[in-house]
């Protein structure tokens, strides 16, 4: 199978599990991103989440988390639930607060995708990964 196939045959399935953006791109390092990241974090952005800041190196560098990476699926769902209230007077939440955690509902997703993407190809390896992740 060509790659241009698989990567098609991997963005089809990644939409047959209800992705709206589906990317895939090489694994690579970009020192911007950690520069940004310790800018982000310098501003105290993350405020309780010092998760972030212990594993700060792993989430501007995809190869001390998953050496092995090759490439990056990408992928996007919209979580709006349309239950937020309209009237200004009322306290206002976040969409994803008003639904299921979808922490669990993209992860179950991803290793949905993952295991279709083993199925094509059993040499085929990888991670599942949601914004609590150093690879988001």
């Amino acid at each position: 199978m060509s790659k241009t196939e698989l990567t098609q045959l991997i963005k089809d399935n990644a939409e047959k599990l209800g992705f709206q953006k589906v990317g895939i791109t090489p694994a690579k390092i970009y020192p911007e991103d950690k520069a940004h990241l310790d800018n982000w974090i310098s501003k105290n952005y993350h405020a309780t989440m010092e998760w972030v800041v212990k594993r700060k190196e792993e989430r501007s560098n995809i190869f001390e988390y998953y050496p092995q990476a090759k490439s990056l699926i990408v992928v996007g769902i919209n979580y709006f639930t349309g239950l937020s209230p309209k009237d200004k007077n009322i306290a206002r939440f976040s969409n994803y607060a008003w639904g299921d955690d979808y922490h669990l509902i993209i992860k179950s997703k991803l290793y949905k995708l993952l295991k279709d993407i083993k199925n094509i190809d059993d040499k085929l390896d990888g991670i599942a990964c949601v914004d609590t992740s150093p690879v988001t």
